[in-house]
């Protein structure tokens, strides 16, 4: 396993753009794939195996993310190691949400109307009535034949992973949380406690820091409630 220095240096050369810049990009390539990647795309593996996405499609974007950091990491300054792969997670998590828009369709039980995703603040909303909420609305994954026969209808409402994971602007959120929301946020982004790796996530979080199953949903409604108001305060300019 490569260390910083040894990535500072690389980097360094990529940049460079000279006879060993492709040399160099593809050791730290090798490096992530071998030490790295596992860890960041284990979480999506359930998610890309529904038919979606190949699971192997989304390391290959995960890798084409870390590539195009290299060639912007700033290797004297912080962890550049941390950056390229928050590049390639962001990277990845873009491919797997444009496979969803594109695949996934959602029914209001209000008004019966059967349409592409629509939504907003996380919450989705019917485009026909209006009316929002996963209590009136149910999101499910369609998989066609060439000839367009249905083979797979399944449930895949979003939780917290999918939505704020989703968005380019996690990290200013991150900053927001404080204390167990903070914790419980971290978990769940960065500790790979999702419905995807964990039988009951909300009871894992509440083990890993010794509190109830309530409190972790007590958190995980005040996050959602923050997230909703960030990404009001995002499009009206405030930091």
């Amino acid at each position: 396993m490569l260390i910083a220095e040894e990535y500072r240096a690389l980097i360094a050369v990529v940049q460079e753009k000279g006879l060993e810049s492709e040399q160099a990009l593809g050791d730290i390539l090798v490096d992530i794939s071998i030490h790295h990647m596992d860890r960041y795309m284990r979480r999506y593996l359930d998610k890309a195996t529904t038919g979606v996405i190949d699971f192997d499609d989304l390391c290959q974007s995960f890798l084409i993310g870390c590539s195009e950091a290299v060639a912007i990491a700033t290797s004297d300054i912080g962890c550049p190691l941390a950056f390229i792969l928050q590049k390639g997670r962001w990277k990845a998590l873009n491919e797997l949400g444009k496979t969803y828009r594109r695949d996934l369709r959602q029914i209001c039980y209000e008004c019966g109307a059967d349409t592409k995703l629509f939504g907003k603040s996380g919450a989705p909303v019917c485009r026909k009535c209006g009316i929002e909420g996963y209590q009136y609305i149910e999101r499910y994954e369609v998989t066609k034949k060439d000839e367009g026969t249905i083979l797979l209808a399944t449930d895949v409402r979003k939780d917290l992973q999918e939505v704020v994971a989703s968005e380019i602007f996690v990290e200013g959120f991150q900053n927001r949380l404080t204390g167990r929301k903070r914790e419980v946020f971290d978990l769940i982004i960065h500790g790979g406690y999702d419905r995807g790796s964990c039988k009951n996530y909300i009871a894992s979080i509440a083990d890993r820091l010794g509190i109830s199953s309530s409190n972790v949903n007590l958190r995980l409604r005040a996050i959602k409630e923050d997230w909703a108001t960030y990404l009001i305060d995002m499009k009206e300019g405030v930091s």
